[in-house]
This record gives C-alpha cells, structure tokens and sequence, in this order.
C-alpha cells in the first residue's frame, strides 16, 4: 500500500499532499476509490483475480476518483458554493456517476 500511496502523492503534486503526515487519509481515499471501482465492475461480488483485474483495467478512473475525493476534503456533500466568483457545485453527495460511466458492469448468469 505504501507504493501506491507514493505514486498517488505525484497524482496530488501542489495540491497540499505532499508530505507523508496525510499518508492515512491518502489511503482511505484510495480503498473508497477502489472499492467504488470494484463495485461498479462487479456489483455481485468478485474474486481476488477479478478484483485486480479491474483495478488495472481502470486505473484512471481509480486515479480520477482518488484526487476528486481529496479536493472534495472539507466540503463534503456541498451542492453549491460561490465566492468571489468562483462557483462549486457537485454532481452528487457521493462519487459523480460521471466518473464511472465508462466502467461495463459485469453479472453472473446463474
């Protein structure tokens, strides 16, 4: 975990995560955006080999997911903001279905 929070730390370069006292958060965000990929690829359930298998298969999105979550720190569910003309509004209180749309969902047929 620790090699994957490291590469992660170069994905948030300039955007406060450069030290490694944030190394906890940094990993709960990255299981939430990992478990949400998994999810989303295999909403029955999934085996170790699919697991990483989807994960390598959608890495970006993991990617993508992981530095929305830390951006999102502190401002958790907030559906609009405006100051000095900066505007936030966001898609959802969770993870935006946009950042998942590209994910094909796989079932079992029984």
């Amino acid at each position: 975990m620790a090699e994957k929070i490291e590469a992660k730390h170069r994905l948030l370069a300039g955007l406060g995560a450069e030290d490694s006292s944030k190394d906890s958060l940094l990993s709960i965000y990255l299981s939430q955006a990992e478990k949400k990929v998994i999810k989303t690829r295999h909403p029955f359930g999934a085996t170790d080999t699919q697991k990483s298998k989807a994960l390598i298969d959608y890495e970006d999105n993991v990617d993508s997911i992981y530095v929305y979550l830390w951006n999102k720190q502190g401002a958790e569910g907030e559906t609009s903001h405006n100051e000095n003309g900066i505007n936030r509004t966001y898609e959802s209180a969770g993870i935006p279905s946009s950042f998942l749309s590209d994910i094909v969902p796989v079932v079992k047929m029984f």
